[in-house]
């Protein structure tokens, strides 16, 4: 079983694609919040009372919908033994699956 200690070196090129994954979700997540704030102080100065509170709350949850979920099983087939496979997942870098 894999540990979650960080006593692997990660490899620079996955360390820099994962910094530039982070900083861009960083970027969107402000983004859809800066949106969704000025639709929110828009509403609420332009509606009445009551019809802006149902919208600001019918946007914050919206907001907290995923957008989408991972789930479901994933089935390997290969002409490997068993313990190869094994040495290769619990490398450094998983292996690249096609189709995935």
């Amino acid at each position: 079983m894999l540990s979650a200690s960080s006593d692997r070196e990660v490899p620079p090129s996955v360390a820099a694609i994962a910094h530039r994954y982070r900083r861009l979700e960083r970027l969107l997540s402000i983004a859809l919040a800066t949106v969704a704030v000025v639709a929110a102080v828009a509403v609420i100065v332009s509606a009445p009372f009551l019809a802006a509170v149902a919208f600001v709350v019918l946007l914050l949850g919206f907001l907290r919908i995923p957008c989408f979920e991972v789930s479901g099983t994933l089935e390997l087939e290969t002409n490997a033994d068993p313990e190869a496979v094994l040495a290769d997942f619990e490398g450094d870098t998983p292996p690249v699956l096609a189709f995935q």
